[in-house]
């Protein structure tokens, strides 16, 4: 039987009481009384087996009169009416404000300072009558003061504030925003006016708009003009701007501007090495993704959801495989190379949210991801992620240790990793042996036929390629006649098709050197002759001029 656990009762004076004796030792009747109010004070006692006690404190209701000596009384603490000016209404709102708070938040320092959060106008209004360093708002809407300087405005839900000025004035006056978006703008559907024009391609009178808007801290004004400097619609494509406008907005707490931050950041992760970013600026990248996805999930964005999911789920913020061939990554140990742990637990959850915030695909996502909750719990995943480890870092011999591992625990997604392991490793036998079993659950995947077939043609195994050549080549370019020998009845295709580039570079010219390795020179011909011409076309493009009537 699990231990139960007993929660203790925090006093002004910083005690946390866990007994009668220390109770009334430490005893102030504001706390007692915010106790009472959310049902804690009940608990503890029950939890104490003071059960009398606890039954006369669940008696007592909050329009009782003589509330508070009764509850000394209860509990065995002298009262005294002369120094009892506790406000009972005031610690209700308290509670109910704290219990709110928790629903969006789990910020301690929100948390810890509950009476200087504004639900409302008129609260903001009494809060500043005690002179602030920091408000905090959860609400709709607020009007910030401009004569109250030197105060600091932090949203919690992401509330619109309209400004008597604009925010550069603020800031001179001492008031900073964080986390709010602007109410006010310069002229009424300014926006819808500017994307109007746009679209007509009126772009330099929409764009002028659109920057008018963003310079005098209009939140949408800003998003648009990061999404436009990011896509070069009707301005020259610049992620360096694009950046920062994204910024702007993000800060001031915009979910879209904060996904695209996000999406921004692993966007140069998966160009590090090619721009040659180092360790610090990749882990730096990193932790932005994180943190502007977090963001702007908190506030429902269910494409953020999903894409935490997804972070939470693999344990990285991108492959590492885009990293292998960096200068430092064979420097850093193995050890810190995932730079965050992979938590099922955390990635359901943000699955679950973005389903329920009408993000279909990530019910797939979920689906997927009960199943490898199952290959953890046996172990499999555990192993593979340890096996990829070392595939990620050319370390093949010990990869194929822990995949096989992941495989005889029934996680069947090893058999591919396990196929390119040994294809690393110039085994190809091997490969063609996982490849296989691949195909016993997906007989119609092409990328398993097509690599079957390579490894053969490494093998210098020519018939066994044709075999498998055909049969990928089948389904992409033409059709086999029912003979048996290798290629005989190849017709045309359609014309305009032209697949892969990658897989027609290789298929089609590995597969004619086959057919003349296996004394089918006619077959090649033949085979030649019924591409289309604009396959024939792009075969003597990337494998040089007149590369067909070369083999002819």
């Amino acid at each position: 039987m699990a231990k139960k656990i007993r929660f203790p009762l925090q006093m002004k004076d910083g005690a946390a009481v866990r007994t009668l004796e220390e109770l009334r030792e430490h005893f102030d009747l504001e706390s007692v009384l915010g106790y009472f109010a959310d049902g804690k004070l009940k608990t503890w006692l029950s939890d104490r087996y003071y059960d009398e006690m606890a039954e006369k404190v669940a008696a007592l209701t909050a329009d009782m009169p003589n509330l508070n000596a009764k509850l000394c009384e209860i509990l065995g603490v002298e009262y005294s009416s002369e120094s009892d000016d506790t406000d009972f209404e005031a610690l209700q709102r308290q509670n109910e404000k704290l219990r709110v708070l928790r629903e969006v938040t789990d910020d301690q320092e929100i948390l810890e300072n509950v009476d200087a959060v504004a639900f409302d106008q008129d609260e903001l209004f009494d809060i500043l009558d005690d002179a602030p360093d920091v408000i905090y708002l959860y609400g709709d809407k607020f009007s910030i003061p401009y004569t109250k300087s030197g105060i600091t405005y932090i949203g919690v839900n992401n509330p619109k504030v309209s400004l008597e000025k604009n925010e550069l004035e603020y800031k001179k006056n001492g008031i900073m925003l964080e986390s709010i978006r602007f109410a006010n703008k310069l002229d009424a559907g300014s926006i819808v006016v500017a994307l109007e024009l746009i679209q007509e391609e009126k772009y330099d009178e929409g764009i002028s708009i659109i920057k008018k808007l963003a310079e005098a801290g209009e939140t949408d004004a800003q998003y648009l003009l990061g999404h436009f400097y990011q896509y070069g619609i009707g301005i020259e494509e610049n992620e360096k701007y694009a950046e920062e406008w994204y910024l702007k907005a993000a800060e001031h707490g915009e979910p879209r501007a904060q996904y695209e931050l996000g999406e921004l950041y692993q966007h140069k992760l998966h160009n590090a090495v090619e721009d040659k970013l180092t360790y610090k600026e990749v882990t730096q990248a990193e932790s932005n993704v994180i943190k502007w996805f977090q963001k702007a999930a908190e506030q429902g964005y269910a494409e953020a959801e999903y894409s935490l999911g997804k972070i939470y789920e693999n344990g990285y913020v991108i492959e590492p495989f885009y990293y292998i061939s960096a200068e430092w990554f064979s420097q850093i140990p193995a050890s810190t190379r995932e730079w965050i742990d992979s938590d099922y637990d955390i990635a359901a959850e943000w699955y679950r949210k973005a389903i329920s915030h009408g993000l279909s695909s990530a019910q797939d996502a979920l689906e997927s991801l009960n199943e490898s909750i199952k290959y953890k719990e046996n172990g499999a995943m555990d192993n593979y992620d340890k096996g990829m480890g070392f595939f990620f870092c050319e370390e093949y011999e010990e990869a194929i240790e822990y995949l096989k591992k992941a495989l005889d625990a029934g996680y069947k997604n090893a058999m591919e990793d396990l196929s390119e392991c040994y294809i690393a490793i110039k085994d190809y036998q091997s490969a063609i042996q996982y490849y296989q079993m691949q195909l016993n659950d997906c007989s119609d995947n092409r990328y398993i036929v097509k690599k079957i077939a390579d490894c053969y043609y490494d093998l210098n195994q020519p018939i066994q390629a044709i075999e498998w050549y055909e049969k990928w080549i089948k389904s992409w370019l033409i059709r086999c006649s029912e003979s048996k020998r290798p290629g005989l009845g190849l017709i045309k295709h359609d014309d305009n098709y032209i697949p892969d580039e990658f897989e027609l570079k290789s298929v089609i010219p590995n597969l004619i050197e086959c057919y003349i390795k296996t004394g089918y020179r006619n077959t090649a011909i033949r085979l030649i002759q019924g591409l289309g011409n604009p396959v024939k076309a792009y075969l003597d493009r990337v494998n040089g001029t007149n590369y067909m009537e070369g083999v002819i």
